[in-house]
């Protein structure tokens, strides 16, 4: 029996269509979780602005690896992640005091979809 060995970082990152590293999709994850369960809550101060691509990688990776992730992702997908992220930062506080959660998950709906397009 044969055990594959884990693959690195960088294997996922040239493994995924959209040529972002999968993994950074948790830089939008609580946030979509918070909204979902602010639906049927009132405590919206609890969201907190999001990190941009770079911002997430540098804070989760180690330093080198995350500049090895970050020149070797689509650069064009960054930018749209980084602009949605912009969008929902600057929605954040008409968010919370709307007690909106819905136009915060559109959003992120639409972070998501750039991790899985081709």
């Amino acid at each position: 029996m044969s055990i594959d060995k884990p693959r690195t970082r960088l294997e996922i990152l040239e493994a995924t269509p959209s040529g972002l590293y999968a993994d950074a999709k948790n830089l939008f994850v609580g946030a979509y979780t918070r909204l979902q369960i602010l639906k049927t809550s009132s405590n919206f101060e609890i969201l907190e602005s999001l990190k941009t691509y770079e911002e997430y990688l540098r804070g989760y990776l180690l330093s080198e690896e995350a500049e090895e992730i970050i020149k070797m992702s689509n650069p064009v997908n960054i930018k749209r992640v980084n602009e949605l992220v912009g969008e929902y930062n600057n929605a954040l506080s008409r968010i919370k005091k709307e007690r909106n959660a819905q136009l915060g998950l559109d959003i992120l709906d639409r972070i998501n979809k750039v991790f899985i397009e081709r």
